[in-house]
């Protein structure tokens, strides 16, 4: 085995590992953002609070970070220049999704 086919290799497995979490990350964020009025209601009273309280800004770096990650690990398995972009947009959606987690909301309390 070459040294190239080795790379090869751990490349094509870790961009489906990228790709496979960015799925589960679409999924979260479907789950979050068309959740019903009645799965709200059936939540503990804090964490309904939460979900009432979402300010759009942080729904779209959600829906940024997630499909750009996703749509970025496919053109990283591609190998095209357009993964890199995509998924520096993915991480800037994070980092806003942090900034709100960890300063806006009460989450922690």
């Amino acid at each position: 085995m070459t040294q190239s086919n080795g790379l090869f290799k751990w490349h094509k497995a870790l961009s489906i590992i990228a790709i496979i979490w960015n799925l589960m990350g679409v999924a979260a964020y479907l789950m979050q953002a068309f959740m019903t009025d009645e799965a709200i209601n059936l939540l503990p009273e804090t964490e309904r609070a939460l979900y009432t309280n979402i300010p759009a800004w942080y729904t779209a770096a959600f829906a940024i970070a997630v499909f750009a990650g996703l749509f970025g690990s496919i053109f990283l398995l591609l190998k095209k220049k357009l993964a890199t972009s995509l998924l520096m947009l993915s991480l800037i959606g994070v980092f806003v999704q942090m900034y709100y987690n960890f300063f806006r909301s009460k989450s922690m309390a």
